[in-house]
């Protein structure tokens, strides 16, 4: 069933194999079918059942057999099921010939499309392809073929839905459409989960998606009741019903925060309402005081919702402390992220956030009232969010809380430093960026290629205020800024280009246009008046005429006269207009200019004369004014007449009194205003019949007679009817004519026409008699005025009177200052509390250790180690010493009670001394408050008070003022200090309150010569302790006016306080400060500073070099294995796979000795290739090894390199991979962080830790891929690929041949073959030997090097290099030019750290291993942790014992296992710490709310982290500590540490594997179960002095190297000014001492690393010979530190020294690719000689017609040296001129790439001729028919090297295409067949023998002349193969000195019978 499943539709497609082997099956199938029908069918058969239910699960057989079917299309046999639990029968026929299985007739087969793309069915099983079968289920329609998930589901439809059903051996599940539940549950519980109904029960359970097929206890349900309440719950809580009115009122408290579609509220069973935010990670309670309380911010939903700052933000929420004070002191201002929109809330705005996806980051602001500010998380993307909404926010009025506009709060924020960053733009921050850009309106020139009009874009959305100029402008400063940097980061973020705001001189000119209404501090008063320029105006036009009548226009309406000169006939006017319209309608104010220009004004008369009669001048006087102008200017008008008639209706009253006009819509004077007999007679004459003659046989003359009559009677009857008509009028409706009076008119036509034209008459009568009432006010009114003439001038005139001159500028603080002087007030007192102090207890047992550490010293000289126990001891006398201060574990009522007094007593102090300096300030004249009213007046805010006594700022204002605001900042810190302590008095928080108490403040400093100190602590809420200003007085100027190191404990604010202070003091604008900190520090230091202070080379010996490392691992290994078996607990061994190399752990020290011993031995028993010993003799190999181990000679073992990496060198902790980098091995600074710029100096460690680290990591799919791509161009790659799974027992056996794989099947390769190699040895082997090794195995000739004694360098700077650190242990390491100088009160910090690391709650010790006493995995040492102390809830990982997990798995395991703990806290790899909730939401813990509350998360800190970090750890922490090897008293002091308050509440315990357990043991000789905190710090301390003394060789050579270099500049600098420059003296000098000083040699040969001493010298002791003679007291000091080292450390010099460097690679010239030249082919020609030889066939003409192979091939070739002048080097090979010559070779240095392989070889029919001669393929074809004559003397042999294992031998082939050529190849000498096998290239030997001839050849002293020697036939063999490889071939071991074994050659004559059984059909 399975093979059919997988067969191709047809068997033509797949590969000719697979063809053959579907053939093969048919055929079998045919044989054995009837007898297997027979066994499927017998009684009691179950075969065939089991292999059904492995097809198809929901099988259930009966008793029955099997039953034969007659089927006609083939054998089936067939089964029915049993019928179970009500399902039907079903019948199942299985096809015996084909494997095909039918369930009722159907095939097992896949859903329907319908089914399987149905919304309901992806949503739960995705892409996935079910198998499926008929249903047993009534009412289902399929079910699964197999179960799966446990399950077996159904599938059906009802109606149009599909239905699910999932069913196990005791329930039925139905799948319910979420989309059922919307509007009736949070949508997480709807959208994030799955609902599975019970069919049974009718419960309904609510399953995570992540987890739909798992049933858990924990999961919601829905109780669903037909009668009564359902209610869904879970074990802990109820859901509250969404519509509930308690959900409603939640709704609109919680409303600003987060959406009601999004909250989780619900009724736990033993406590009060709970409301869970899951989107936001909060969550709110119902307290004891009915508030809601935030749990994680532990503060409650404030009553008083206002903030005094960003009015009109609806999406926010304001939460404050519970006391009665702090509510106010402490309150936080929570604002959610996402896409802001606003809209116009009548006069204010409105700002809505709208938040997606299932993470909403939350941003919170603290509320600052004494400064006046929100005060975000530092961060730039809090500033920039915050900066964005105060633009949005702004309203005419200054905010409350802040004292400016929103507007103005905005800027203020985008002119800060903070902004300014030095790293690119992350996306976020460049989004921000963005849309505060956009605030700008953009200006645009329109046209775009005529600079003569602007386009404004502004945002209809946003208040004109908010659309300031200087968004762009600062927007554009912050990007460029943040672009600069770029180039110092390896892969930036690409950061697009914002969008253009426009034209740059438009933008500027806005800004300088919109200065006159802004305050001087946001860009009033700019000083731009010289750019002003008189304007062009438009209305300096030429047509004086067009203009005239505009101006006087304008000047008509601007007086509202009724005077007006008129001197026009309205009636004649009209008249002549004919048509005058408009009335009824209004007037169009909105309609284009243009149109305008070109109205007609009788078009519009109507309209605008009843707009004038209604119009008063108050309302209506500005749109005539614009309309009438427009008008007037226009060309339609060209005369003022009509206009002024028309404005004097809105102007005069006489005019408005007459009665308005007749009310029609239109007149038509030209039409006539009275009936005349000629229009009459003619409009009557329109209706007059046509002439009808009496009969129409008339003859002509009675005709003409009857026509004249008609025209006689019809012009009476019209006559007639014109006195009729015009006999009526005046009326506006005459009667019609009687019919007596006329006979030829339509009488009714006539009617209707006059009825029309006596409408018009009398409406042209009315409007004339109504025109003449207006012509007589007109003539009698308007007569006296002339219209004022238009000039030019005019206008500039008025201009130049308007012109607005401002004498003096807008006020400043500072220039307000000038006027006025203050009065220097008082400070208010500060309240303090006297605080016990006492000395430490003796301890003696930590005294005790230190006492009897290390040996004693010899000859009276003190010794390293008794230096520094004699440092330690002096630290523990000063620390038992010193005295400290005793803080109380509560506050006294007493004490709580003056907190609150003291608080409002500096609070009025304050707002007194505040209020002072602003009444001087305050206008006070009427000018200056209308200034201060038109917001124009400086803002009197203390921000800016206190920014003004900066060391920046403070020179521009009065002595005076700078004294006051200085005692105003001290006032200040009071301030907040007195907040700080009610809080803790309200919070109960005694340790914070006596820390308050402690330190009143400015002690030891004084704020007015150090302002900016004030200033920090003001910005940051804090005071600057006594200890931190002692260490950075010192440091900002040293007592010893030297470089200094000082000693300050770990948690004194080093980095957060102490750091910016220094900083902000050396960076006076002169000098450039440079922070050098460790890398984990480094973004904490940037927030808090920024936030403080607002031709390449080959390596020798390659390939071998590496390929013998690989085989020593290889050894290493096997060894490894046996050693375990016999001393399991020293050695460890840890195999990911088959085949794999373990992870070796040698736990002691005579383990390590043992393993190098035993591969010693192997060597010596020639196991390691290419170095065979067992052919030496006996002396020889003793010598060999003895010389391999011997520790006066350099060597993998000799010097301790494989040791090195094996022991001291941990994987993914000191060494890795870094692939964005390089392809091997490269250091690492932690676990997990590789050095971005360092490599391992010396090339065999690189070499055995880039073997080791692909060996540990294994090779990804892309790798395997080109492995396997590059071993398919092998010419026999299942050598190679049978060499990779014979080392792994489990590996796949369908694919242990090659011919198995195939590539291009992904799913096999994916699935199967990768899986299998991943971690395979050999295939790491190969893929370092083919792709590492050869692309990494270069070095460089020369290097420059620098160390850290660069770095204090004492060259011509005067500046110092000051620092500090938490430990001194160092101090034995420093360059000379530095000293650790430790202040006398700080003496006791050393001491102090070991006595809180030897507290009783501190000593707890434990060793992490299994039940077999073997190293614990990382999951297992997270379990081994929480089960031995459930308190631990941080792990500091300095051992760095988990590897095998990232940071973020870590946290994920660690939740798992500690289900009461809420979320984890780790570092990330950009150095960002995180924090991770249950919910897996991750997010940065600045920003989190996690931030203050610790106690309810575990945290965890890698190694790189475990030193300079600082996190705000609960008081009550207890931690587990991990011990790795070789971890130094330094490292785990500064590791334990990171617990500030360890001694006071936080605690810890070690934890040590297995390896460290024994070194601790062998290291303090105690007791294995007697191990505790005290042990652990003696073996740290034995630790520290270990490296110190290893590091002393590698201190000596850095420091001599660095004064070679400075000597050498300081010759350089002495001789600049006797250099001629123009020789080019200045040049060779500096070149030369380039070359012999400053620059080093890197690339080494084997001889240099590992020859004995006595061939060649160190480069270390040579660096200190050149250095004795050097008189500076440095360099012979450290000449005198390098006498001293013990020889045995400094022996290893060559390793040590270069373990580790950083470099640079530069190129200094650009690479310039020069390819080969294009070879010329040679035009083929026959040997002129070769037919007499075809004829001859002798001895004599072979040797006098041919050349020998030696001079005609391999004296072309490159190896042509390695013969050493050997002519007889296969002399029994001749050549003919064909063979050699392929190529012309004038332009080739070498021909091997054009070397004829051997095809066809010429052999002599005489039995005497014993040489051989080779052809070319082109002879061949010309000599044919020459060869095949009978006269022929010779035979053509066709030949072809065995290059591949399964290729057929000449030697044993029965057959020759060409006669007479098997019996002369037979007749040859083996000598003869040997050379041409070799020369050819053959890799594989056919016999034993022949193996056995060729190697006695090759060792034998006396091998003939013709031999080529080993070296030679190695590289020989390389040219043939084209550079592959050719190692595991025969010829390749045997030149490699491999011994060969005759079962090999056994082995492949059995293959070579089975091959020619097959070929010959298995006859």
């Amino acid at each position: 069933m399975t093979a059919l499943d997988n067969t191709p539709n047809t068997v033509d497609t797949p590969p000719m194999d697979l063809q053959e082997m579907l053939v093969k099956d048919a055929k079998l199938s045919q044989i054995i079918h009837r007898q297997l029908e027979r066994l499927l069918t017998a009684a009691g058969s179950t075969g065939l059942d089991r292999a059904v239910i492995q097809a198809w699960s929901s099988f259930r057989s009966t008793d029955e057999s099997w039953v034969h079917d007659e089927h006609p299309e083939g054998r089936w046999i067939y089964k029915k099921t049993y019928p179970q639990d009500g399902n039907e029968c079903q019948t199942v026929f299985y096809n015996i010939l084909s494997g095909q299985l039918l369930v009722n007739g159907r095939p097992l087969g896949v859903l329907p499309r319908e089914y399987s793309t149905n919304d309901v069915s992806t949503r739960i099983f995705g892409a996935q392809i079910l198998r499926v079968s008929v249903s047993d289920t009534a009412g289902m329609s399929y079910m699964t073929a197999t179960k799966e998930y446990n399950y077996q589901f159904y599938f059906g439809m009802r109606g149009t839905e599909l239905v699910i059903r999932a069913r196990t051996p005791s329930t039925v599940l139905e799948l319910i459409p979420h989309a059922k539940f919307l509007d009736d549950f949070p949508t997480i519980l709807i959208e994030d989960y799955t609902h599975w109904l019970d069919l049974e029960s009718s419960i309904v359970e609510f399953r995570p998606l992540s987890r739909k097929w798992n049933v858990d206890n924990q999961n919601w349900r829905l109780i669903y009741k037909t009668r009564g309440i359902s209610y869904l719950q879970n074990t802990e809580s109820r859901l509250v019903d969404i519509r509930s009115p308690t959900c409603q009122d939640i709704h609109r408290l919680l409303g600003g925060l987060e959406t009601a579609a999004f909250m989780h509220i619900t009724k736990p069973f033993h406590s009060k309402l709970h409301i869970t935010l899951p989107r936001l990670g909060l969550q709110f309670f119902a307290n004891d005081k009915h508030e809601i309380e935030c749990l994680e911010l532990r503060k409650v939903v404030d009553q008083d919702q206002s903030i005094g700052t960003l009015v009109g933000l609806r999406s926010r929420l304001v939460l404050c402390a519970s006391g009665h004070h702090s509510k106010l002191l402490d309150r936080v201002v929570l604002i959610p992220k996402g896409t802001i929109s606003t809209r116009s809330d009548g006069a204010s705005p409105c700002v809505t956030i709208t938040t997606s996806g299932r993470d909403v980051e939350c941003l919170r602001y603290r509320y600052d009232a004494m400064i006046g500010r929100l005060e975000g998380d530092g961060t730039m993307t809090s500033r920039l969010y915050q900066a964005y909404l105060h633009a949005l926010t702004s309203y005419v009025l200054p905010d409350p809380l802040t004292g400016y506009l929103g507007m103005e709060q905005s800027l203020r924020i985008l002119k800060e430093q903070i902004l300014r960053c030095y790293k690119p733009l992350e996306p976020a921050e460049m989004d921000l960026v963005g849309l505060i850009s956009a605030l700008t309106p953009s200006r645009f020139f329109y046209p775009a290629h005529q600079q003569v009009m602007q386009r404004v874009e502004w945002r209809s959305d946003l208040s004109p205020l908010c659309q300031h100029s200087d968004f762009a402008r600062l927007a554009n400063s912050i990007f460029a800024q943040a672009q600069k940097f770029e180039i110092f980061y390896e892969n930036p973020t690409s950061s697009p280009e914002l969008k253009s705001r426009g034209d740059g001189s438009l933008l500027q000119r806005a800004r300088i246009r919109s200065c006159t209404r802004l305050n001087v501090d946001y860009g009033g008063d700019q000083g731009t008046s010289g750019l002003d320029q008189d304007y062009a105006a438009r209305d300096a036009v030429h047509d004086l005429e067009r203009a005239n009548r505009a101006y006087a226009t304008s000047s008509f309406v601007t007086r509202w006269t009724d005077d007006m000169a008129v001197r026009t006939s309205l009636i004649a006017t009209w008249t002549s207009w004919g048509y005058v319209g408009g009335f009824g309608t209004k007037v169009d104010f909105s309609q284009p200019i243009s149109d305008m220009l070109t109205l007609k004004l009788e078009h519009v008369w109507g309209s605008i004369y009843d707009y004038c009669r209604l119009a008063t001048r108050r309302e209506c006087r500005f749109k005539l004014l614009f309309m009438f102008s427009t008008i007037s200017y226009g060309s339609q008008v060209t005369c003022l007449d009509h206009v002024k008639i028309l404005l004097a209706f809105a102007t005069n009253a006489h005019l408005r009194n007459l009665p308005p006009l007749p009310t029609y819509c239109s007149f038509n004077l030209r039409n006539g205003r009275a009936p005349d007999t000629e229009t009459l007679q003619s409009v009557i004459g329109a209706s007059k019949k046509p002439f009808v003659a009496t009969s129409q046989d008339l003859p002509p003359a009675e005709r003409r007679r009857e026509h004249a009559d008609y025209l006689r009677a019809s012009s009476t009857d019209i006559t007639i009817a014109a006195k009729f008509y015009r006999d009526k009028w005046p009326c506006k409706e005459p009667a019609q004519i009687p019919s007596t009076h006329v006979k030829w008119l339509y009488r009714n036509s006539v009617h209707n026409a006059m009825q029309d034209r006596f409408a018009g008459w009398y409406r042209n009568r009315e409007c004339e008699n109504h025109l003449k009432l207006i012509q007589k006010v007109i003539d009698s009114k308007m007569t006296s005025t002339l219209d004022p003439p238009y000039d030019r001038l005019v206008w500039h005139q008025i201009k130049s009177r308007a012109e607005i001159r401002l004498h003096c500028p807008l006020p400043t603080i500072i220039s307000l200052m000038s006027n006025r002087c203050p009065d220097l007030p008082a400070l208010p007192s500060i309240y303090r509390e006297k605080l016990h102090t006492s000395v430490h207890v003796y301890n003696p047992a930590l005294r005790s250790l230190i006492v009897g550490f290390g040996p004693g010293d010899e000859n009276g000289e003190m010794s390293l180690r008794s230096q520094y126990k004699a440092n330690l001891l002096t630290s523990l006398d000063a620390f038992q010493q010193h005295p400290e201060v005793s803080l109380p574990d509560s506050i006294p009522v007493s004490t709580a009670k003056k907190a609150i007094p003291s608080f409002h007593k500096c609070r009025e102090h304050y707002v007194r001394e505040y209020g002072f300096l602003t009444d001087l300030l305050t206008p006070e004249e009427p000018i200056h408050r209308l200034v201060e009213l038109a917001g124009l007046w400086p803002r009197l805010r203390l921000y800016d008070f206190l920014a003004m006594i900066a060391t920046t700022s403070r020179q521009c204002i009065p002595k005076e003022w700078q004294e006051s605001i200085v005692i105003t900042g001290l006032g200040t810190t009071i301030l907040q200090r007195a907040r700080r302590l009610v809080i803790a008095v309200e919070q109960d928080d005694a340790f914070n309150f006596f820390r308050e108490i402690e330190n009143p403040g400015r002690t030891n400093w004084s704020a007015p010569e150090m302002p900016d100190w004030l200033l920090m602590e003001i910005d940051g809420d804090f005071l600057i302790r006594p200890t931190q200003v002692r260490v950075a007085l010192e440091m900002i100027n040293p007592s010893s006016s030297s470089n200094t190191l000082m000693q300050l404990n770990m948690g004194e604010g080093k980095s957060s306080v102490i750091t910016p202070l220094i900083a902000a003091t050396l960076a006076d604008g002169k000098r450039v400060v440079r922070v050098i900190v460790l890398r984990p520090l480094t973004r904490q230091m940037e927030a808090t500073l920024i936030q403080r202070l607002s031709g390449l080379r080959a390596i020798d010996g390659q390939p071998d070099r590496w390929l013998v490392i690989q085989s020593v691992f290889y050894l290493i290994q096997q060894n490894a294995s046996l050693l375990q078996t016999l001393y399991p607990e020293e050695i460890e061994l840890d195999k990911l796979a088959g085949g794999s190399f373990p992870t070796i752990r040698l736990l002691s020290s005579r383990i390590r000795h043992l393993l190098i011993s035993k591969v010693c031995d192997d060597i010596r028993d020639s196991k390691l290739p290419g170095l065979v010993l067992s052919t030496l003799p006996i002396e020889v190999k003793k010598a060999a090894v003895s010389l391999i181990a011997d520790q006066s000679v350099s060597g993998l073992f000799a010097d301790g390199i494989l040791i090195h990496v094996l022991h001291n060198k941990r994987w993914s902790v000191n060494y890795g991979l870094h692939l964005t980098r390089c392809v091997s091995a490269v250091p690492y600074r932690a676990k997990g962080v590789p050095a971005p710029a360092a490599e391992f100096g010396h090339p065999d460690v690189t070499i055995a830790l880039t073997c080791l680290s692909y060996y540990y990591t294994g090779l990804d799919n892309d790798q395997l891929r080109a492995c396997l791509e590059l071993l398919h161009r092998f010419d026999d790659p299942s050598v190679e690929y049978s060499d990779w799974t014979r080392a792994d027992d489990s590996f796949p056996s369908q694919l242990r041949h090659w011919s198995s794989v195939n590539l291009e099947d992904h799913r096999q390769c994916e699935e199967q073959l990768f899986p299998a190699l991943r971690f395979n040895k050999k295939t790491a082997d190969f893929f370092m030997a083919n792709v590492v090794f050869p692309r990494e195995g270069k070095e460089f000739d020369q290097k420059l090097s620098a160390s850290g004694w660069d770095i204090p360098a004492k060259l011509t700077s005067t500046n110092i290099t000051t620092g500090f650190s938490g430990t001194n242990d160092n101090i034995f390491l420093l360059p000379l030019s530095i000293t650790q100088r430790d202040i006398p009160e700080l003496n006791h910090t050393s001491g102090k750290v070991l006595e809180l690391l030897v507290r009783p709650e501190n000593v707890l010790y434990s060793c992490a291993k299994d039940s077999n006493g073997a190293h614990l995995s990382s999951l297992e040492l997270l379990e081994f942790i929480t089960q031995s102390d459930a308190r631990v809830r941080v792990l500091i990982d300095v051992g760095a014992q988990i590897l095998d997990l990232t940071n973020d798995q870590v946290i994920v395991q660690w939740l798992a296992l500690n289900p009461d703990v809420a979320a984890g806290v780790y570092f990330d790899t950009a150095d960002y710490a995180m924090v991770m909730a249950r919910s897996g939401k991750v997010e940065r813990l600045a920003s989190s709310a996690f931030l203050d509350r610790m106690e309810q998360c575990v945290i965890y800190l890698d190694e790189v982290h475990t030193r300079g970090t600082d996190l705000k750890l609960p008081h009550t922490a207890r931690a587990a500590v991990t011990l790795g090897p070789r971890l130094t008293k330094d490292r785990l002091i500064q590791a334990c540490m990171r617990l500030r308050l360890l001694g006071h509440g936080q605690s810890l315990m070690f934890v040590a594997p297995p390896e460290v357990h024994q070194d601790i043991v062998e290291t303090t000789k105690a007791k294995s179960s007697e191990l505790n905190g005290l042990q652990v710090i003696e073996w740290a301390l034995e630790q520290c002095c270990l490296q110190i003394e290893r590091n002393q060789p590698l201190r000596v050579y850095q420091g001599l190297s660095y004064y070679r270099r400075r000597d050498a500049v300081e010759r350089l600098q002495r001789r600049l000014p006797t250099l001629d420059v123009a020789d080019g003296d200045m040049q060779t000098l500096s070149q030369n001492l380039m070359t012999r000083n400053i620059v080093e040699h890197e690339a080494q040969s084997l001889r240099d690393v590992y020859a004995p001493e006595v061939m060649h010298k160190k480069r270390a002791t040579d660096l200190v010979s050149s250095s004795r003679s050097n008189p500076d007291k440095d360099v012979q000091d450290l000449i005198g530190l390098w006498d001293q080292i013990d020889h045995r450390m400094s022996q290893g010099v060559n390793v040590h020294e270069e373990l580790e460097r950083e470099v640079g690679h530069e190129v200094e010239q650009e690479a310039q690719i020069e390819r080969p030249s294009k070879a010329t082919a040679e035009k083929p020609k026959v040997d002129p000689k070769l037919r007499d030889y075809i004829r001859l066939g002798t001895q004599e003409a072979v040797n006098m017609s041919f050349i020998p192979v030696y001079k005609g091939v391999l004296q072309r070739s490159s190896l042509a040296l390695l013969l050493k002048r050997r002519a007889e080097t296969w002399d029994h090979l001749r050549v003919s001129s064909g063979f050699i010559k392929t190529v012309k070779q004038s332009n080739l240095n070498s021909t091997d790439n054009y070397f004829r392989p051997v095809n066809w070889v010429l052999v002599s029919k005489n039995s005497a001729v014993n040489k051989v001669v080779l052809i070319s393929q082109y002879e061949v074809n010309q000599c044919i028919e020459d060869i095949l004559d009978e006269s022929s003397r010779v035979a053509l042999v066709a030949y072809e090297p065995r290059v591949t294992k399964s290729m057929p031998s000449i030697d044993l082939s029965k057959h020759q295409p060409l006669p007479h050529a098997k019996a002369a190849w037979d007749r040859l000498p083996n000598i003869v067949r040997q050379e041409l096998h070799l020369f050819s290239g053959q890799l594989y030997f056919t016999t034993f023998s022949e193996y056995q001839s060729l190697a006695a050849t090759l060792i034998s002293e006396t091998a003939p002349k013709t031999a080529a020697p080993v070296g030679f036939i190695k590289e020989w063999m390389s040219i043939r193969r084209k550079g592959q490889n050719y190692v595991p071939t025969h010829v390749g071991q045997v030149v490699d000195g491999r011994v060969l074994q005759e079962e090999i050659f056994e082995a492949v004559e059995e293959d070579l019978f089975i091959n020619k059984w097959e070929d010959s059909g298995g006859q």
